[in-house]
């Protein structure tokens, strides 16, 4: 794709205005979030977060907050050939015969989406005639849908898209140009400069701040088990502000074929009228330093919420073993303080901890981390041996909890599925499920400080596939080191070694699931397609 400095070159010398548009005016923010009226929501602003929404009533966990189908839903390049690109079911049987490219389940799912693929399909063809024979990918696909679909609505239908923070000002160097090369694409995949004129987008630079929008403001389209499946876009949602530490979650948890899920805002611990309800732009499951350079890079700005600014506790994302003899308990490194904390068991401060095999760690976790978060269906893992071993030295050092295990941990489990080896899923998906609970217990025994909150989607998603997964496995044979490890951390609650336990593990895996999951999922679906196939695994 052509540079930043020869896209701008090339605009300049067709003399394109570049003077920054003024932006909409937020006096009246509720007039133009119609969605909101009827829920228990409304728009809030304060001076540090800009607007965000607050509950207008005490909202319980599990309470559905809001739910809306978004303006606009694209499957990401690797999914595009796999998934109906109406209702995302998996497995669609009609293809597109113009561009060759959109998947359809039925004929119903293709009429259903006749409107809004028809210039998406002269542009398609376009693109791969003159630019490429790959497609634009899923952010330009999903900004050139929002634009026709402009076209079809009355001017105040864009208000709330207008609102959206852009962040463009503040955004570093290298994040503007690959902005810039985004736009740059979009703006061919389009078409002319007069088709841009007609869809509302006057100048490079009204281009160029739609696209810095979209990169502060798209959600990850996913499916009922959290699979990232592409991009959507939905300017009520976005209103939503951040914290590391949520009360609520974003999830799409139906899944019927013909009927794509819908976005829903789910509390997931008790909300008091006049709370803002804020959901993780993160993975919390990350430590705090990289929640802080994600958040600058693409948000740009610090998060200072209650998790991010605790002092003095025992983070589980950054624990390791105690080195005492025998001892279970596990340690943090302090860096304010540059000393390690107690043990959580034996209460001793450690002077030297062996990190030998962590420090090795980073750069394949960026591996990881990269492979499966790509778009690219070029990205490929590490081999599984090499994880495996990696992992395997990992655990003998840090909790399953710990921010270079626990990526590891997960494309480990992955791979082991995709692969048929129930065996080994199902030690890699018992450390998951032991690593998302760890962290230290109040005086009631109650776990406060977990790797996920109680009630987080994640918890349920991972247990239900640990219950499916001991049916798969016909022998509960776990290693030494994953008995050693749910020992120390004390889940599950059985005792692993009983004739039953197979099938004791299951059973208590697919209740806690299905606690999390009508939490998660919102007690008004049933906690969702999750929530249905535990019940079905129950025998309910």
């Amino acid at each position: 794709s052509m540079s930043f400095q020869a896209t701008r070159a090339k605009r300049s010398a067709r003399t394109v205005s570049w003077v920054t548009e003024a932006a909409p005016s937020n006096d009246q923010p509720d007039i133009i979030y119609a969605g909101l009226h009827g829920s228990s929501l409304c728009v809030t602003h304060n001076a540090t977060s800009g607007r965000g929404l607050v509950a207008t009533r005490l909202c319980d966990k599990g309470d559905t907050l809001l739910v809306h189908d978004p303006l606009i839903r694209v499957l990401g390049t690797s999914h595009a050939s796999q998934r109906c690109h109406t209702c995302i079911a998996e497995a669609p049987k009609r293809t597109c015969p113009s561009c060759g490219f959109a998947r359809y389940c039925d004929s119903a799912c293709e009429t259903a989406a006749r409107i809004q693929h028809h210039e998406e399909c002269l542009a398609l063809q376009r693109w791969f005639q003159e630019w490429s024979p790959h497609e634009p990918g899923a952010d330009v696909r999903a900004l050139a849908r929002l634009l026709w679909l402009r076209m079809r609505h009355a001017s105040d239908w864009w208000r709330p898209i207008a609102a959206m923070q852009s962040n463009r000002q503040k955004m570093s160097a290298s994040v503007r140009d690959e902005a810039a090369t985004f736009a740059y694409r979009l703006a061919r995949y389009i078409g002319s400069e007069q088709d841009l004129r007609a869809l509302g987008l006057p100048s490079a630079d009204a281009l160029m701040e739609l696209v810095c929008q979209h990169e502060t403001n798209a959600f990850t389209l996913a499916d009922a088990h959290l699979n990232p499946l592409g991009v959507c876009i939905e300017p009520t949602f976005a209103l939503i502000n951040h914290s590391c530490d949520p009360n609520a979650v974003i999830v799409f948890p139906d899944r019927v074929r013909g009927m794509p899920s819908k976005m829903h805002l789910v509390a997931i611990r008790p909300i008091s009228a006049g709370e803002e309800v804020r959901t993780s732009y993160v993975d919390v499951a990350s430590c705090q330093a990289e929640r802080q350079a994600t958040l600058l890079e693409r948000y740009c700005f610090a998060c200072e919420c209650r998790l991010c600014k605790r002092m003095g506790w025992r983070d589980p994302r950054m624990a390791l073993w105690c080195p005492q003899p025998k001892c279970t308990g596990w340690v943090v490194f302090q860096n304010a303080a540059s000393s390690w904390t107690a043990c959580t068991q034996c209460e001793q401060v450690p002077n030297y901890v062996d990190t030998r095999a962590l420090d090795a760690a980073p750069a394949l976790v960026r591996h990881v981390q990269q492979a499966m978060y790509a778009q690219d269906v070029s990205a490929t893992l590490p081999s599984s041996s090499i994880i495996c071993d990696t992992l395997r030295q990992l655990c003998t050092q840090a909790l399953p909890s710990h921010y270079s295990v626990w990526p590891l941990l997960y494309a480990a489990h992955t791979l082991a599925i995709e692969a048929h080896a129930w065996h080994d899923a199902v030690q890699w998906t018992m450390l998951l499920c032991v690593g998302m609970q760890a962290g230290e217990r109040t005086s009631q025994n109650e776990i406060s400080t977990a790797l996920y909150p109680a009630g987080h989607p994640q918890r349920a998603v991972l247990l239900a596939t640990l219950a499916r997964l001991l049916c798969q496995d016909a022998v509960l044979g776990l290693d030494s080191l994953v008995r050693s490890v749910t020992r120390a951390l004390a889940w599950p609650p059985i005792h692993l070694d009983a004739p039953d336990a197979r099938g004791r593990l299951a059973q208590a895996a697919l209740v806690q699931a299905l606690q999390e999951a009508m939490v998660a999922f919102g007690k008004e679906t049933g906690g969702g397609a999750i929530g249905a196939e535990i019940r079905e695994s129950l025998g309910e």
